[in-house]
């Protein structure tokens, strides 16, 4: 989940393991992300230092997938991608490669990723990945509003996000995936 006070942003997500992982405070060049004990004490670092933005634990805990700020090489042109984290092996691998922002990953219970970029009309919509990297990305919503991911039922058949309208602000979402009424949100 994500919550957004003034100029302070705030990232968590909890594994139904019971498994913490969060940052928060104003934008930084560097933030880091560390495991915490249950009575609030570090217990180390989680993944190295870097510019992230949102983040969602795998289901397992053994992965955090992200959204990572990278310079470009020539000039201080700044895209954010969506990478993926392994724990065990300390290893980053980028999932999209598009030219656009990609932000607020989730992940659902069969390991794939949402999440939002405004890469084809400039409005944020949802697409969805396989959280191994393979295949192309999937473009779940195309309204004229934007969005925000927020999470996946427990049983993955709704995806839920918020959607910004003129008519009625912000508004909860949630979008079958399976069955008869596949791809037809409604708001809650």
């Amino acid at each position: 989940a994500l919550g957004q006070l003034g100029p302070v942003r705030a990232a968590y997500w909890v594994s139904d393991a019971g498994l913490l992982v969060y940052f928060g405070g104003a934008a930084l060049e560097q933030r880091r992300i560390v495991w915490m004990s249950r009575e609030g004490r570090p217990l180390g670092e989680a993944v190295p230092p870097d510019r992230f933005g949102s983040l969602a634990l795998s289901p397992d805990g053994q992965q955090v997938v992200l959204e990572r700020t990278v310079r470009e090489t020539r000039g201080a042109t700044a895209r954010e991608d969506i990478w993926l984290w392994t724990f065990d092996a300390k290893r980053m691998t980028k999932l999209t490669f598009d030219n656009q922002r990609d932000l607020f990953p989730i992940w659902s219970p069969d390991s794939r990723i949402a999440f939002v970029s405004d890469r084809v009309d400039g409005i944020p919509q949802i697409y969805r990945k396989d959280a191994s990297g393979a295949g192309d990305e999937e473009r779940l919503t195309d309204d004229p509003n934007r969005k925000i991911t927020m999470d996946w039922s427990r049983d993955g058949r709704y995806l839920l996000y918020r959607q910004m309208s003129r008519q009625t602000g912000m508004d909860l979402w949630a979008m079958p995936l399976a069955g008869p009424t596949a791809r037809k949100p409604f708001p809650l």
